[in-house]
């Protein structure tokens, strides 16, 4: 085994290790994973900011699915002339579809970031 191919295999188990780990920590804020973003340098802090935004985009994707439950249960009750015209709908349904939109696009953003982290970390092994 040469040593690049040791490295990608103590970098994946590394990897599979924080990924599996569970979220002790309380949920971080967005400024909190933004601050520790920034001052990840090394292999081991950057996995664990990948770790930290995939909890967090874990817990956005939950709490879209429970606003877009209840934007399901408003637009059976609102009036037929909504699906007709959708710009008609009374505007708690209007806002909760769009709560649920901004929290799936949040997930998304948080998944981004844990790969571009993850990408940093198998770099910065790589030095």
């Amino acid at each position: 085994m040469t040593s690049a191919t040791r490295r990608r295999a103590s970098l994946l188990a590394l990897v599979l290790t924080l990924g599996l780990a569970s979220a002790a920590n309380a949920q971080d804020t967005p400024e909190q994973l933004a601050s520790l973003a920034r001052q990840a340098r090394t292999t081991q802090q950057h996995a664990d900011v990948a770790r930290r935004y995939r909890v967090q985009a874990d817990a956005l994707d939950a709490k879209a699915a429970e606003q877009e439950k209840r934007a399901a249960t408003l637009a059976r009750s609102a009036p037929p002339i909504v699906h007709k015209w959708p710009s008609m709908a009374p505007k708690a349904l209007q806002d909760a579809k769009q709560d649920a939109l901004d929290t799936r696009r949040a997930a998304r953003e948080s998944r981004e970031l844990a790969e571009r982290h993850q990408r940093l970390a198998v770099e910065a092994l790589a030095q």
